[in-house]
């Protein structure tokens, strides 16, 4: 009954989405067209603008429109943009006026990759294929510092801004405004050939005066990479593809010192190499190639207090799988997920070698998009089983900005070098991704089926997520069902895992989840708030009987103030069936019995001014939990040393009551990041962690100088030391770790 129902919901919202991505879009994004000159004159990066292409751009500084704290006029500061093109490069000139100099910029650091909306700074996002879904943008800040990221999903979740290229920019500052110029490779860039019509944006950050602005209107409750408001670029002279082999060759070297004190291990010193490449097949599709890659400078996870039953979430941030990571990894939910690539290579927490790995991805004509990935990974320690994990997808571009995408996945066990025939998880699926051409109607629909040694018909998992948003009124409907017998060993999916204490044993079950929301904003003319905003919010998971298994509901109002600062409070109301004995603290030997549990709590957060160089948030709820009652404090306060250093400390506590014989329970989670950028190609970032729950202690110091383009120098100490439980202390290292890693990105 179960199955019948919920594919009556998927088709039936199928069907309405379609409907939906056809209608017409509204009159908010009405199409700004700048021209890009060709010239044949050499541009030099040096901020001065004082070519003479340039000087053909008079009347080229119509002021942006505002973005914040309103989204209904012209915005205050004039900003300037000019672009031209050469046959090799797309060249971007940008001038920031600024009315109050006397004032400092907002700047968090000379670090690569800063973050927008915290920073002074100026951005561009770009559609070569005009298809509102995938883009690439760049910006810098007053300081010169680059960032530069993957538009994905239609961009109204921003930038990724781990995927990296090689671009060149200068900034020049004067009294009354400042000026960068860049320069982008065309071979940076996938595009289509001879397509003269780009979609573009351009959007800058003014806090000085607490003014965010962009070229093209974006309403004020999206974001401003949102790829559904853009104008025209439009290039006198097309853009063709680099004539013969356009390719990046990556080598490294690295050497590791490893001391494991836990084990009683002498320590080891490790010299190793391997090589990434990067091959253009077209100016659309990309060959990336890895041989014995090593990740020891990818930044370290966050550590965080788990206090739910299931595991919890880390993203990807090894560069081999980030460029167009949304063909693989976007399939699915956050929870629900037929592929996720941190599987590849990590097992609980530990590292297995991946020998070799190919990933083909990007643009088959303009309606088309193509990805397949295959990796082969090494042994784990002690054992003489490998696997390989095989992914093909394609995607089909329907209406304006939607999508029909299609996914194959297979994990397939080997042991000493041969296959072994019942050991494979394979999964097949399809999404539906609808982003309508004003992007208020979002949603997707998935349907997704797993095979195995002893599977059946009924291992599937189907979700339905529809999305409708304007300024002043948001409705979100969610439902997802997935059956115990949908396994994705190369995915996520950790609902469907239960933990037996009593036992040992994890038993899988099925669940069907409805999550409605609906919010409704008002925007007072007058007085301290920019907007205040009433939410309400349901998550029901129900078990295979429709019963309730985990029941959350939660409403409160936000406060959003002109100056940034936010706060927010809300009632959560929530329901916990336990089928086995658990412990929801993590950390005892008595655990509750199984049974239903109902409690509340209350909430209040609060984010102060983002531009002052002291800000700070704070979270405290009170309230049942389970049988007695939970007080936590979490908080983060940052200091900005402008503009070279940014000093943050976080922290949670919970204090948890529970009567006899479970008694008190006090979690501790500290965290202190100093990041230190010497000059904008030399950075510091120290991270510690000090984490009760999971009774360690961890240090990382990473030292990164980027000697050239791409091109960089790592030196990564890390350590980790056993806590001394609920107090503080520390009772001896676990182990030791100082790694010096060179790379070289080498241009054809």
């Amino acid at each position: 009954m179960m199955r019948l129902f919920t594919r009556r919901i998927l088709l039936f919202s199928f069907f309405s989405a379609s409907v939906l991505a056809a209608a017409p879009a509204d009159t908010l994004s009405q199409a700004r067209q700048l021209k890009v000159l060709h010239t044949r004159e050499h541009i030099q990066i040096d901020g001065m603008l004082d070519e003479a292409i340039w000087n053909q751009y008079s009347g080229s500084g119509a002021r942006f429109i505002q973005h914040f704290p309103y989204d209904t006029g012209r915005s205050q500061t004039q900003t300037e943009v000019m672009m031209a093109s050469d046959e090799h490069n797309l060249y971007v000139a940008v001038v920031c006026r600024d009315a109050h100099p006397e004032r400092p910029y907002v700047i968090q650091s000379l670090k690569r990759d800063f973050s927008f909306p915290v920073s002074d700074a100026f951005s561009m996002v770009i559609d070569p294929w005009n298809d509102g879904q995938n883009g690439f943008s760049f910006g810098v800040n007053p300081m010169g510092a680059q960032r530069e990221g993957s538009v994905e999903g239609g961009g109204n979740f921003g930038v990724t801004t781990a995927w990296d290229q090689v671009w060149y920019s200068e900034v020049k500052r004067y009294a009354d405004h400042w000026v960068s110029e860049w320069k982008i490779p065309f071979r940076s860039l996938r595009f289509p050939a001879g397509v003269a019509r780009w979609k573009v944006n351009f959007a800058r950050n003014n806090l000085k005066i607490n003014e965010t602005s962009t070229w093209v209107l974006v309403p004020r409750n999206f974001n401003v990479a949102n790829l559904s408001f853009t104008g025209v670029m439009e290039f006198e002279k097309p853009p063709q593809p680099k004539k013969g082999v356009n390719a990046v060759l990556i080598p490294y070297g690295i050497n590791r010192v490893n001391r494991d004190y836990a084990r009683n291990k002498p320590g080891t010193v490790e010299w190793n190499g391997g090589a990434d490449a990067k091959v253009a097949i077209s100016s659309a599709l990309n060959l990336d190639l890895t041989v014995n890659p090593d990740f020891a400078q990818v930044d370290v996870d966050v550590q965080q207090i788990n206090l739910s039953r299931f595991s919890l979430f880390f993203p990807e941030r090894r560069q081999f799988f980030i460029e167009n990571s949304d063909l693989f990894g976007s399939f699915g939910f956050r929870q629900i997920r037929p592929f996720f690539s941190r599987n590849i290579g990590l097992e609980k927490g530990k590292v297995i070698p991946i020998r070799a790995g190919m990933r083909l991805s990007g643009k088959l004509g303009t309606d088309w998009r193509i990805g397949a990935l295959t990796v082969q990974t090494g042994a784990p320690a002690g054992l003489n089983t490998t696997s390989n994990y095989t992914v093909a997808t394609v995607q089909r571009k329907l209406f304006s900005s939607s999508n029909v995408s299609a996914i194959m996945v297979n994990l397939q066990g080997f042991k000493e070098g041969r296959m072994q025939q019942g050991s494979y998880n394979r999964i097949f699926g399809v999404d539906y991704n609808l982003i309508s051409k004003n992007s208020r109607w979002r949603g997707k629909a998935f349907y997704h089926h797993s095979f195995y040694q002893g599977s059946n018909a009924r291992n599937s998992a189907n979700a339905l997520w529809l999305q409708y948003a304007e300024p002043r009124f948001y409705l979100e409907w969610n439902h997802e069902y997935v059956h115990s017998g949908y396994r994705a060993d190369a995915g996520f999916v950790p609902r469907t895992s239960v933990y037996d204490a009593g036992t040992g044993r994890t038993l899988r079950m099925s669940y069907l989840r409805l999550e409605p929301m609906a919010a409704k904003t008002w925007y007072p003319k007058n007085g301290p708030f920019n907007n205040i905003r009433l939410n309400l919010y349901n998550s029901s998971y129900l078990d295979s009987s429709f019963r309730g298994n985990d029941v959350l509901t939660d409403i409160g109002p936000q406060f959003t103030f002109r100056n940034t600062m936010s706060l927010s409070a809300g009632l959560i109301k929530q329901f916990i069936r336990l089928y086995y004995p658990n412990d929801p603290t993590g950390v005892s030997d008595t655990f509750l019995q199984a049974g239903s549990y109902s409690f509340s709590r209350a909430y209040l957060r609060m984010n102060s001014d983002i531009r002052k160089r002291l800000s700070g948030s704070i979270e405290v709820s009170g309230g049942g939990f389970y049988t007695g009652s939970n007080q936590s404090v979490r908080g983060e306060v940052n200091y900005r040393v402008q503009p070279w250093g940014i000093l943050s400390l976080t922290a949670r506590n919970d204090h948890i009551y529970m009567p006899e014989p479970y008694g008190r329970t006090f979690l501790t989670l500290i965290g202190g990041k100093a990041e230190l950028s010497f000059t904008n190609n030399l950075y510091l970032t120290t991270f510690v962690q000090y984490n009760t729950q999971a009774r360690n202690f961890n240090v990382n110091s990473r030292l990164q100088w980027r000697f050239r383009p791409m091109s960089d120098l790592f030196v990564v100490y890390s350590e980790n030391d056993r806590t001394s439980g609920y107090g503080f202390g520390l009772r001896g290292v676990k182990d030791r770790t100082l790694v010096v890693k060179m790379l070289w990105w080498l241009n054809t």
